[in-house]
């Protein structure tokens, strides 16, 4: 018989602050806007605490949600933008995503809401920009012709889009056209990011380098309010030309010379805030309209004072060789340059690089002048205020920091972790701080300042931990005082491993230093540390390399030592003396696990493998090639021969040491996993990784099987490498130059779903010479092909809708089958206990039985259907089985004029259900309908949940508007049998008994061990 097994599924992550992306203000400038890796954390800025967080549901197949790259709001709408190009559209209130976009074969990079907020434009790293319809849920165009990655997007008003690009081009973009109407050339200059003023007078760009360049936006000579432009300057571009959107007003010199990553102008265009790839912040103020003339005056005046003292022609027409020249737009005499209408506010240096930063929205009149939200590289964010400048203030001066969040995450990635005895705390370590966790919900305890934790565990009654630092120290922790008790030199190299004795009463420690010591917990004899722990160190042993990890086996009989050299060295923990020398591994071993039987040996090693050992004779069981990097970490779940492993890959992986498969793949962080937990029992497992997320995996009452798991992953690589072949580098600038084309992207669906539709039409055309072919319209019987369905080829627009197939989700079944296939796949009416069959709300006792009907028969709508009451949509269907069923597909066709039924929710054996219970009881699998009236859709359900199906029950909550709803067909799709408890022997795998684990020649190594 296959072995069933439990799922594990990730439940929550949390210790993340701010990831890779830009933060916001919502509108309220009460919360703020960060992405926390896949998902989007919103977060009060009063109580600093988690107000929401917004999380999408996983995809089919072993793929994790790709990393949050963009974020951008417009009222109550959020714009999110993913690693893998997909952009979902949250709203802030209701917490729900609206409509999920996947047209960009790459991540994310830009993202901007037009001002009325009806239209997103997004740019990517496939070098293309999508214009999308926010109300519709669907691309308008996509506009091609960048050469490298878009990194920047402003709308000049709903008629134009600006876009730049590492290629050192601006292009604006007509929307009525959807052409490019304008190309700038930067000379070379990566173009990093713009913005434009609210006026939609000014566009500036940041690039490499110390200078940004500011333009006008004009449209035929006028600003966006139909005045002419006192700063229209000169046109640039290929071809000069007096009708350009954007005209040149000269440069800005910033400070610092580094990248600029961000330019954002305020809400009321009164500043301009310039952030580079340093710790460096540059506020520009700027000056009114009449304010800049009067410069512009003043320039004037001063020009022609040169003039007439030199004496020159060259001096009388504004001098376009003079210092600095026309290029940084000093001596434009013409019109407003850029120095004259931006000044140098502020400068702001900071501890941390700097990630993002927005401006808060001004509440009063009593707001300061401005305040920023800074986010930072080391997951944290602050809130910066700064008052009016002074005529002698100097850098930082007038700037207040305030409204610091960094307690709920570590600064840097995560080292090691460990659970209490009663797995009600989780202690974290990194490089500055311990942090104590509780991994039900993810709220943080406790934070401690400490030393780089390289190890760590908790003392008997969990008031104490234990951490190992990379600088050799053992640091004792009181819990409850929160402070440092005791801390301890205890080795002189970094200590990599802590493992506990089995009694709990002391542990043992591998350091780089070629030590393992023995220690014993013991409590502290001062009366200023009353009440605290301590350790005395009890034995010592040398070896003749650095220790990357020690184990001790639980029935403490053996000691295993990873060293530098590759070998895993057991010895006797009493004498300790070498028992066995484990060697195969290529590159060092940097984690142990002794199952609890004391039987197997788990070692991961850097040379990607994982390795199963035999601790009566130290043979190799079995060597796995686990991961695609380096393995960091390896344990048993207890009581069991189940492993689970994690990697540099950003991996956790679940293995049968027995049978040495892989069961589980299970994505999700974004960057090298370093350490985890399992709990006692192995019901949950918590994972710590460098992108500073702990994550916990719990586990399900849904088996699996391991065949399915390894389709899975073979369809995910065939995904991924569909993807790969059709990236065609370069040929999306080429197919482009300016051009728009329709936005979409080719995926596995698409793919299926034209070669149904290819086959469609060959079918069509291949019937079409058969009616034409005399020999097959002698005897007067022509017999069309069944694969028609009996459709006439005449009959063109049913022909399309029954040769094309729904895209998953929606539905599954292509229709590639005859009709006698589909009526075997549906003949599950013949098992229904019809006598049995009960229906809530309907208008006529026991029409409920009409709608089982066989596959043949579904669109014969003459007979009696199955009606509610006027007035009152709801029914609740309950369908008792002669048998077990496992049910693979629902089909449902319900009545006319919206009377079809809108939404199904299926529960599973249970026939004690009515209206009432159905409202708070959450389904085993819910579905959209749609109306149907040919039977052509099929909803697929969640095969696990649907083994061993008694009686099925199907409430239809809603339909289409009508005041009754009517149905004239249910099918199911599956399989019939009498072996009603399958899943007997996954539930008691659920916790496998030692004895089912038992390995040959037990007894004899015992007693060869002289145990």
């Amino acid at each position: 018989m296959v072995k069933a097994y439990l799922r594990y599924e990730h439940a929550r992550a949390f210790g993340v602050i701010s990831s890779g992306s830009n933060a916001l203000f919502d509108d309220s400038g009460s919360h703020v806007v960060c992405a926390a890796l896949e998902s989007v954390a919103v977060w009060s800025v009063k109580t600093r605490q988690l107000a929401r967080r917004l999380t999408a549901e996983p995809g089919e197949g072993s793929r994790a949600l790709a990393e949050v790259a963009r974020v951008a709001i417009s009222g109550r709408q959020l714009g999110v933008g993913h690693a893998d190009g997909c952009i979902r559209l949250w709203g802030l209130e209701s917490g729900e995503c609206a409509v999920t976009l996947r047209d960009h074969r790459k991540g994310v990079t830009a993202l901007r809401y037009s001002r009325g907020g009806g239209l997103l434009a997004s740019g990517s790293k496939d070098t293309d920009v999508i214009v999308w319809d926010v109300v519709a849920g669907s691309g308008v165009c996509r506009l091609r012709g960048h050469r490298d990655q878009v990194t920047d997007l402003a709308w000049l008003g709903d008629g134009h889009l600006a876009s730049c690009s590492k290629d050192a081009h601006i292009r604006v973009w007509d929307m009525a056209t959807q052409h490019c109407c304008q190309t700038l050339w930067l000379e070379n200059l990566e173009v990093w990011s713009m913005d434009v003023d609210p006026f939609g007078r000014r566009l500036v760009a940041g690039c490499v380098g110390r200078e940004l360049q500011v333009f006008s936006v004009s449209f035929g000579g006028e600003d966006g309010h139909g005045e002419k432009d006192p700063g229209a300057g000169e046109s640039v571009g290929k071809g000069k030309n007096s009708m350009d959107v954007l005209q040149r007003m000269g440069s800005i010199e910033r400070l610092e010379n580094d990248r600029v990553v961000c330019l954002r102008f305020r809400d009321d265009g009164a500043f301009l805030v310039c952030q580079g790839s340093g710790k460096v912040v540059e506020v520009l103020r700027v000056r009114p309209e009449a304010e800049a003339l009067k410069r512009l005056k003043r320039r004037r005046r001063r020009a022609q004072k040169k003039a007439s003292g030199r004496g020159t022609e060259r001096g009388e027409d504004g001098g376009d060789g003079q210092e600095g020249g026309a290029k940084k737009g000093w001596e434009r005499l013409d019109g407003i340059s850029a120095p004259d209408e931006f000044e140098r506010w502020r400068s702001v240096r900071l501890k941390h690089r700097l990630r993002s930063f927005d401006f808060r929205p001004q509440s009063s009149r009593h707001s300061p002048v401005a305040e920023l939200l800074l986010t930072f590289v080391n997951n944290s964010f602050e809130l910066v205020k700064m008052g009016e400048r002074g005529e002698e203030d100097g850098e930082g001066e007038g700037v207040e920091f305030h409204g610091k969040n960094d307690m709920a995450g570590h600064r840097s990635g995560i080292r090691s972790l460990a659970l209490s005895e009663d797995e009600s705390m989780v202690v974290s370590t990194a490089e500055s701080a311990v942090k104590v966790w509780n991994p039900s919900n993810g709220t943080c305890l406790h934070t401690i300042a400490s030393g780089y934790g390289l190890s760590c565990l908790f003392a008997p009654g969990g008031r104490h931990i234990a951490v190992g630092t990379k600088e050799g120290a053992l640091q004792i922790f009181n819990l409850g005082a929160s402070c440092l008790a005791e801390s301890v030199a205890a080795h002189s190299g970094p200590v990599w491993s802590l493992a506990e004795l089995p009694d709990r009463s002391g542990f043992v420690s591998g350091s780089a230093d070629h030590s393992v010591k023995f220690w014993q917990w013991d409590m502290a004899d001062s009366k200023s540390a009353a009440g605290n722990m301590t350790i005395k160190q009890t034995r010592q042993m040398g070896l003749g390399d650095d220790v990357l990890c020690v184990c001790v086996s639980p029935d403490s009989r053996l000691l295993a030592v990873a060293l530098l050299d590759s070998t895993v060295k057991v010895f006797y923990m009493d004498s300790l003396k070498l028992f066995l020398s484990l060697y195969g591994h290529k590159l060092p071993v940097l984690s142990l696990d002794i199952s609890s039987d004391s039987q197997l040996l788990v070692s991961g090693s850097a040379d990607k493998n994982i390795k199963i050992w035999g601790l009566d004779f130290g043979d190799c069981h079995k060597s796995l090639f686990a991961h695609r990097d380096s393995v960091t970490h390896v344990a048993f779940v207890h009581t069991s021969h189940y492993v689970f492993s994690t990697g540099k890959d950003k991996m956790l992986k679940y293995w049968d040491a027995d049978k040495f498969e892989q069961l589980l793949e299970l994505p999700g962080h974004h960057a090298e996993v370093w350490c985890m937990a399992v709990s006692r029992f192995g019901d949950f497992v918590l994972t710590g990784s460098n992108d500073r997320s702990i994550r916990r995996w719990e586990r399900t009452d849904e088996p699996f099987f391991i065949e399915e798991e390894k389709e899975k992953r073979l369809e995910t690589l065939f995904e991924e490498d569909l993807e790969d072949k059709h990236e065609m580098p370069g040929s999306q600038a080429a197919q482009g130059d300016g051009k728009a084309a329709p936005a979409g992207r080719q995926t596995l669906e698409s793919i299926t779903a034209a070669d149904s539709v290819i086959e469609a039409l060959e079918l069509a055309s291949h019937e079409t010479l058969r009616l034409q072919d005399p020999d097959e319209q002698s005897g007067g019987r022509f017999q069309p092909n069944p694969l028609l369905l009996g459709q006439s080829l005449l009959d063109t627009e049913p022909r399309r809708g029954t040769r094309m197939p729904s895209f998953r989700g929606t539905c599954a079944h292509d229709h590639d089958c005859g009709e006698a296939d589909c009526g075997v796949s549906y003949s599950l009416y013949k098992h229904i206990d019809l006598a049995r069959v009960t229906c809530l709300n309907e208008s006529e006792p026991e029409s409920c039985r009409n709608v089982f009907k066989p596959w043949s028969q579904r669109t014969d709508f003459s007979g009696p259907s199955l009606r509610s009451n006027a007035d009152d949509p709801e029914l609740l269907l309950y369908i008792p089985f002669t048998g077990a069923l496992a049910i693979k597909g629902i089909s449902v066709i319900g009545g006319m004029d919206g009377t079809s039924p809108g939404k199904l929710r299926a529960f599973v054996n249970r026939d004690d259900l009515d209206f009432s219970a159905v409202e708070d009881l959450p389904p085993v699998q819910e579905w959209t309908l749609h109306e149907d009236h040919r039977g052509l859709l099929e909803y697929p359900t969640h095969v696990a949940k649907f083994q061993g199906v008694h009686g099925l029950t199907l409430h239809f909550p809603e339909n289409f508007g009508a005041d009754h709803s009517e149905i004239h067909f249910i099918g199911l799709k599956g399989e019939f049998t009498e072996r009603r408890r399958e899943a007997v022997e996954a539930v008691y795998e659920a916790r496998p008994m030692p004895e089912d684990h038992k390995v040959p020649g037990e007894q004899g190594a015992h007693w060869r061990m002289g145990t």
